[in-house]
């Protein structure tokens, strides 16, 4: 049973086209973390992250019922 876990944020530099070099950046999540049962989330599960003052908050993507309503919602619930 893992409550929590120390991790580090990095940027991994990556060629892009015409050589250019950008920065894609990475959070490690500890196996111990992610296979504890209480992990709230499955692999390749659609996700949403937010800033909230000096924390980062990652949610479950909302479902919803149909496109039309996907595409109010989506810019709805992904807008800071």
């Amino acid at each position: 049973m893992v409550f929590k876990s120390a991790t580090k944020f990095s940027l991994a530099p990556k060629k892009g086209p015409n050589d250019r070099i950008y920065y894609s950046p990475r959070i490690y999540l500890p196996t111990k973390l992610v296979n504890d049962s209480r992990f709230p989330f499955k692999d390749g599960e659609d996700l949403v992250v937010r800033i909230n003052g000096r924390k980062l908050v990652i949610t479950k993507k909302p479902r919803v019922r149909n496109e039309k309503m996907a595409l109010g919602a989506e810019r709805e619930d992904l807008s800071p």
